[in-house]
């Protein structure tokens, strides 16, 4: 499926995260609410964008879906980004959609979790306090120029809300983030846990 990256397809603020997710060699999310977008299935992605009711209307839903499925590709591509995320463990268990929505979901990240470019790891319920308790955010790393090995842009955080975004580069700013990544990853189960973790929140579902 070809890209979508048309600013007359998305809001203002978030068309230029876009772009810079093209060109980014690794991205580092954290997520405590909700599956990352280049992970969602499209009934999943249906029902995170019609929250909260009345913001954007149905055509609108439907565009901004097919731009986030069209978004995914770069996963495929011949030299994808390497996409790190951690997941709070409250979105395995929150009940997105109903039942149906979910197991389709889980099966979808246990299925990606096993691509070489994709690392999945949950924060489980016991980790305490930790360095994502403020919000979701994410690291973007661009590649090195050939000849001085110097990365093409420098590090970028990412943080957004319902009506606009943060594009953080400076680097105090990233050095912050960079700790609470690292805090976060510290608490986080490995892939092999978070992946069974996954799998017994999929069955709750299975069996509800």
């Amino acid at each position: 499926m070809p890209r979508v990256t048309s600013a007359a397809r998305l809001p203002n603020w978030f068309g230029l995260y876009v772009s810079l997710e093209d060109s980014a060699r690794t991205i580092r999310q954290y997520e405590p609410e909700s599956i990352p977008g280049l992970l969602q299935t499209r009934a999943y992605a249906e029902e995170v964008t019609s929250a909260p009711r009345g913001l954007i209307n149905g055509q609108e839903v439907e565009r901004r879906v097919n731009v986030r499925m069209a978004r995914q590709s770069l996963l495929t591509n011949p030299r994808p980004p390497h996409l790190s995320v951690i997941l709070n463990e409250a979105v395995l268990r929150r009940k997105v959609g109903g039942p149906k929505v979910m197991v389709e979901q889980l099966m979808h990240l246990i299925d990606v979790s096993r691509s070489l470019s994709v690392m999945i790891r949950v924060l489980p319920f016991d980790a305490g306090a930790h360095g994502g308790m403020t919000s979701a955010f994410t690291i973007l790393d661009f590649p090195q120029a050939a000849r001085s090995k110097e990365p093409l842009e420098p590090p970028l955080v990412y943080v957004d809300s319902l009506t606009g975004a943060l594009y953080l580069n400076k680097p105090s700013e990233v050095q912050a983030y960079e700790l609470a990544w690292d805090d976060l990853g510290n608490r986080a189960l490995d892939e092999d846990a978070s992946r069974k973790r996954i799998t017994e929140a999929l069955e709750e579902f299975g069996n509800g």
